[in-house]
């Protein structure tokens, strides 16, 4: 029998689980918890210095804890943080910034800028992009996100953190569930993204874990492409290929939809995609605020982790001497169409972001300004490389904290001061979020 205790919450931890210390135990990570809240969790047993609880009942509230605006929280595994205000969200993204600063990259948080979150998304209807996972065996099929702590399809009649209109096309989308099912007979699980590029235009990619004869592929984007003429690209792809239907690549806003737009980008379905249109445009302008005097007509600037151009187009536009590298030949082919589309010049480079680096350091050229935006994993092979390469300035994009303070570290290493490091609070109602740092060498 699991044991019962009542926990006095301290804190938010990476990764959005709350924390409990008690006196006479290790320390425990609490689900739904909210700092300041005593309750009465069940307790898993103990695992290395540590214990997971479960929330019972809540016998005091703390004061960030409200009630969540989803029905289905606690249930669906979308998102974590419906049960906290947004002040307490924000706070909380800030200390989680100057924790992993601290614990993992050894920075001493007094000596880092580290301002205010910047909360430039609403709370609700913001998503114009999400992954839905599809049990294609279940009695209905079923469409929705993974339940809390488990592999079930959890199915959710509305979505209140979507687009209204990314969360019609769902609702659009699960009408063909059926239809699916009868054309992938051997397969049970498959996961579907769907995209928002513009008002009335969207993609959905439809990823299958085995092989598909490629006649049944094609069907399977028809049948998705039944579901709205909203949907304009469609990629259906299992481990060996893919089939597309629709236009393969699609303007998309780079800020919100009542801004002119001045440069679109270029997406394709599968492509990363910034979660919101104004998260979106106020990243983009944190990197070029924190760019600063070393983003001017002429100044050689390096771009690592390009993607389809979200930064390249605005950096080729304020006049750089833009090189961009990216490992995807598709999303570099979007770059490529957009900076054309757009009448601005870069010279794009398809390859491993390190080892491009690592060649460039052997031309000994300077380099005013490098940006690079990884993924989750972070750019440790770039880092030690970029010291050598020497730009007078580095932008650091990241949505982990522990990467971007490893890989901070790694540039202190060679030779960086991390000067800022600022949190963006860009997915309301969960705990991710994206920071900007800016280091600067030293000297």
């Amino acid at each position: 029998m699991k044991r019962r205790a009542e926990l006095r919450i301290d804190a938010l931890a990476q990764g959005g689980d709350a924390i409990a210390r008690p006196p006479d135990g290790p320390i425990v990570f609490v689900e739904g918890a909210a700092p300041g809240d005593l309750v009465l969790a069940e307790l898993e047993a103990p695992r290395r210095g540590f214990q997971r609880g479960r929330v019972l009942e809540v016998l005091e509230s703390g004061p960030g804890r409200r009630e969540p605006p989803c029905p289905e929280a606690g249930s669906c595994g979308g998102c974590g943080w419906q049960h906290l205000n947004e002040e307490t969200q924000a706070r909380a993204v800030r200390e989680l910034l100057a924790t992993a600063l601290r614990r993992t990259g050894g920075f001493d948080p007094d000596e880092v800028e580290i301002p205010p979150t910047l909360t430039p998304v609403p709370p609700l209807g913001y998503r114009r992009r999400a992954r839905f996972v599809l049990d294609l065996r279940a009695e209905p099929p079923r469409l929705g996100f993974r339940r809390r702590r488990s592999h079930a399809v959890h199915p959710v009649p509305t979505c209140p953190v979507l687009e209204p209109e990314l969360d019609g096309l769902r609702a659009a989308v699960a009408t063909r569930l059926q239809a699916l099912a009868d054309l992938l007979p051997s397969l049970r699980r498959a996961e579907l993204g769907l995209d928002l590029t513009a008002p009335g235009q969207a993609t959905a990619s439809l990823s299958l874990p085995a092989r598909v004869e490629r006649g049944a592929l094609r069907r399977a984007a028809d049948a998705l492409a039944a579901a709205s003429p909203a949907l304009a690209a469609i990629e259906v792809r299992d481990p060996e290929g893919a089939v597309l239907r629709g236009r393969a690549r699609l303007a998309y806003r780079q800020g919100p939809a009542e801004e002119p737009e001045r440069h679109p980008a270029r997406h394709a379905p599968g492509g990363f995609l910034q979660a919101s249109r104004s998260g979106n445009a106020a990243l983009v302008e944190r990197v070029l605020a924190a760019a600063g005097p070393a983003l001017r007509p002429g100044a050689r600037v390096l771009e690592l982790f390009a993607g389809s151009g979200n930064f390249s187009l605005p950096l080729a536009a304020a006049g750089a001497r833009l090189t961009a590298v990216e490992e995807n030949a598709a999303a570099l082919e979007c770059c490529r169409e957009a900076l054309d589309e757009a009448g601005l010049d870069a010279e794009l480079i398809a390859g491993d972001a390190a080892a491009t680096v690592e060649g460039l350091v052997l031309e000994q050229g300077r380099w005013d300004l490098a940006v690079l935006d990884p993924p989750r994993t972070g750019a440790k092979d770039c880092a030690r490389a970029l010291g050598a390469l020497g730009p007078a300035r580095i932008v650091s994009v990241s949505c982990d904290a522990a990467t971007f303070a490893r890989d901070a570290a790694l540039l202190r290493e060679a030779g960086y001061r991390l000067r800022r490091a600022e949190a963006l609070l860009l997915f309301p109602q969960t705990p991710h979020f994206e920071i900007v740092g800016l280091l600067e060498r030293a000297g």
